[in-house]
């Protein structure tokens, strides 16, 4: 129900790990298979040399997450707000590159993307799916949507 230290499963073939809170770095480090999701941040080399499997952060990732990622699926949750920063775009399209495929779950309402601070449509070209994401019959079909992929 906590935190996790470095290299919480590092290798994993198969099965479903989830962290209440945080992970410490090298969190899914070359992961073949299987479903991690951690709920708080992540440090860095999340996912370092991913050759499969799917890692969801609920918070923030360090630096060189996905880094090396091959075949892997980034899925982010977030309302795509940048507290007028620059949102750094660029980098969701190199993670892209690395990744079988990119999925965004918004927990706004679509009539508020792209208002104040929220910047979905600088990062949709990055994505391969953009979804709203407020409720449970939601979930379950962006549920189905992974597991088809």
């Amino acid at each position: 129900k906590g935190r996790v230290g470095w290299s919480c499963a590092e290798n994993m073939m198969a099965g479903v790990v989830v962290i209440a809170k945080n992970a410490g770095s090298t969190f899914g480090a070359a992961l073949r298979g299987g479903d991690l999701v951690c709920k708080g941040d992540v440090g860095s080399r999340t996912g370092i040399d991913m050759k499969g499997g799917t890692i969801i952060i609920g918070g923030r990732a360090g630096a060189f997450t996905g880094f090396m990622m091959q075949r892997g699926r980034i899925v982010i949750l977030g309302d795509a707000r940048t507290n007028w920063f620059d949102p750094q775009d660029w980098v969701l399209g190199e993670l892209k590159n690395r990744v079988r495929q990119t999925i965004w779950l918004n927990p706004e309402p679509v009539q508020y993307w792209d208002t104040d601070d929220s910047v979905m449509s600088k990062y949709s070209p990055h994505c391969d799916h953009v979804l709203e994401c407020r409720n449970l019959a939601q979930l379950q079909e962006i549920g189905e949507l992974i597991l088809k992929a």
